[in-house]
This record gives C-alpha cells, structure tokens and sequence, in this order.
C-alpha cells in the first residue's frame, strides 16, 4: 500500500511540475517576439536563501505600455530560482542600478506580463527533464513497471 502512496505522489508531482514547466516553456518562446519597451529599474538586490549558502537577484523595474504604467520582477523564464553564489548574483545585478534604465519584452496579449532576458533558460529544459522523470517513475509504478 505504501508503495501505490508514494508511486502517486510521485506521478502527481512530476505531471504538475511538468505541466508548470510546459507552460513556462510557451511563455519563454513566446518571449523572444514579444513587443520592446524601456523600463527604469526601481530596485536591485541580493536575496539570500535559508542557510546562506545560495543567492537570487531581485530586481523590479516599471514600464509603459499603451499609456499604461506596469510594474514587473521576472528576469528570465527559468522553471527555477535563479540562485548561486553571492558574488555570481552581485555581478549580475551590477549593471541594474535604481534609476537606470533597461529594456524588457512585454506580451502582447497580457501587458502584465514582462521579462528582461526573453527566451528559455538552460534551468527550464533540466526542470522539464528533472519533471518528466519524476512523472514516468510514478506511473511506471502504477502500472507495474518496476516489479
């Protein structure tokens, strides 16, 4: 019975990572047609993770578009927290001063929506496989593969 429980929990979290990740996927291709617009960066920062030992950017910027002012945060379409060290993560935010300017891509569609590197990140292909895997181990326990 323990077996059937945790096989489940195994096909349920694969099949919902994957379809969060196949949604983030379209996003992120999607992305590199997106309109162009400029924004001006409100703030930069380094988030440090529980046990210090990894990092993530912050950074929130503001743009307009169709005489509309929208806020955003999303730095590319990754599946996964952009984390590492935080020397990698200060570089990176380095160019992100507040006041500055940059350019994102909005969508068309939902103007809402916005990103400062548009396109699929390396980590959303591995989320993609990492989910796939988890998922097909699941139902191959369903189903009695692995006996």
């Amino acid at each position: 019975m323990l077996e059937i429980v945790v096989y489940a929990a195994f096909a349920l979290l694969g099949t919902a990572g994957l379809l969060y990740g196949l949604v983030e996927f379209r996003r992120a291709k999607e992305s590199e047609h997106w309109l162009v617009e400029d924004a001006t960066v409100l703030d930069a920062s380094v988030i440090k993770h529980r046990g210090g030992r990894s990092y993530s950017p912050l950074i929130r910027y503001e743009y307009r578009h169709n005489d509309a002012s929208y806020e955003g945060s999303r730095i590319m379409f990754s599946g996964l927290d952009f984390t590492s060290s935080r020397k990698d993560v200060e570089e990176f935010v380095l160019p992100f001063v507040k006041g500055s300017k940059t350019r994102v891509r909005v969508s068309p569609r939902d103007p809402r929506r916005s990103v400062i590197e548009p396109g699929v990140d390396h980590r959303l292909k591995l989320m993609l496989f990492v989910t796939s895997y988890v998922m097909l181990m699941g139902l191959g326990g369903l189903l009695g593969w692995w006996q």
